[in-house]
């Protein structure tokens, strides 16, 4: 239910499925003179209604739909590269 809400927070999306969580992922920054640790829970959600109606805020920086490949070509941290490749395997594991 969490990531459901955040989902509809974030990016607008409300008539979402959870198929399963995918794994974390921790991040670090920094954020003007602190680090700023981040654990990101990543789930594959499956997006029922109206996909164009992502509403960008302005902090989200080009934010958009890609293929799994175009998305594997242009992610630029390798496990989140790893999470999509088992995305992929469960939707065809799966046929979803």
């Amino acid at each position: 239910e969490t990531a459901k809400r955040e989902i509809g927070e974030e990016a607008g999306l409300h008539d979402v499925e959870i198929i399963g969580w995918l794994g974390k992922i921790n991040f670090r920054y920094r954020r003007i003179d602190k680090l700023v640790l981040m654990t990101t829970q990543v789930f594959l959600v499956k997006a029922l209604g109206d996909t164009d109606a992502i509403q960008k805020e302005d902090w989200m920086n080009g934010i958009r739909w890609f293929s799994f490949s175009d998305a594997l070509d242009e992610i630029e941290y390798e496990d989140i590269g790893k999470l999509i490749l088992l995305a992929m395997k469960k939707i065809r594991q799966e046929n979803l």
